[in-house]
């Protein structure tokens, strides 16, 4: 989409859960074509070791299977990296909402961790 010829930078990046990752990857390597980001319930980079050890052992199977349909969790987790490696621009305006409540999948430990990452 944003090849196309009449979407022209600066962009808004809106990324919901995984795709915040693409989301902050694309900002941090392209931060002259954004104009600011929108994460909505996004991922933290730390994401697979905070959050996936306070699953219950049933989400935590389903999690990680889920990977074999979107790509595999070692392709994941070099995403991962490369956020936490990634410079941000400071100024870069940024909204992050979330759900402030718990979801099905989450334990009252994880769903902490969610909000606190």
């Amino acid at each position: 989409m944003l090849h196309r010829p009449d979407v022209k930078p600066p962009y808004i990046l809106i990324g919901y859960y995984f795709c915040g990752i693409n989301v902050r990857l694309f900002a941090s390597t392209y931060p002259e074509d954004v104009a600011g980001v929108i994460l909505l319930e996004s991922c933290h980079e730390d994401h697979n070791q905070v959050m996936a050890p306070l699953f219950t052992d049933d989400v935590r199977e389903d999690y990680y299977r889920g990977f074999k349909e979107e790509g595999s969790h070692e392709e994941f987790e070099e995403s991962l990296e490369q956020v936490r490696v990634a410079e941000f621009q400071n100024d870069l305006p940024l909204l992050v909402f979330l759900t402030g409540g718990t979801q099905p999948h989450h334990t009252i430990e994880s769903m902490k961790a969610w909000i606190l990452c």
